[in-house]
């Protein structure tokens, strides 16, 4: 990727990481990444033509920890390595997790057909998987959507993980002492 083009779509990501699309004007991108007007239209013709490319990273940061996760696994490996996946993704990229977090807290409305489709093929896929290993009694009764959208998700949008990460942590260490057979629950915060 050039380098101007780089530079750009970082400064792009803070700024909407922090204020959101609408919050977000094209002056205050040319402003953080240090480039002319004329640089920043000669790459992206609008604010829209910024954000686009950075959604579609972000869904591939963000959904590759539940993409990870399958019926075949073991229970409590999956759902740890799911905890650790989404909490590696937060820590290496705070901005790209705070606007996840904005997209999704504001029903993505610019961009909510690309966001809301890849996400939920994903979701009901896991949903499934989830619901199998209720039936199986592997996993006690707990709402599939919550446990895939709240496992290791930061408590803030500030890109602290503090807090998270001594919650999952606790629930970490939960699973790992219990016993292969184990029924895995969660309780709700």
């Amino acid at each position: 990727m050039d380098e101007k083009r780089r530079i750009i779509l970082t400064a792009a990501l803070v700024q909407f990481s922090t204020y959101g699309f609408h919050g977000t004007s094209v002056d205050q991108i040319v402003e953080r990444a240090d480039v002319s007007k004329g640089n920043l239209l000669y790459y992206f013709r609008n604010k829209e033509e910024l954000y686009s490319p950075l959604l579609r990273e972000l869904l591939t940061i963000w959904l590759q920890p539940l993409r990870s996760f399958h019926g075949t696994q073991d229970l409590a490996i999956a759902i740890r390595e799911y905890i650790q996946q989404k909490l590696v993704a937060s820590r290496d990229n705070p901005e790209a997790s705070r606007l996840f977090c904005i997209e999704i807290m504001q029903g993505s409305p610019v961009f909510g057909d690309e966001l809301f489709t890849h996400l939920k093929a994903l979701a009901e896929e896991k949903r499934i998987v989830i619901e199998q290993w209720i039936a199986q009694s592997r996993l006690a009764p707990v709402a599939p959507h919550h446990l895939i959208f709240s496992c290791g998700r930061p408590r803030s949008t500030t890109g602290s993980l503090h807090e998270s990460d001594q919650i999952v942590w606790d629930v970490r260490t939960k699973i790992e002492r219990m016993p292969q057979e184990a029924t895995v629950s969660f309780a709700t915060a």
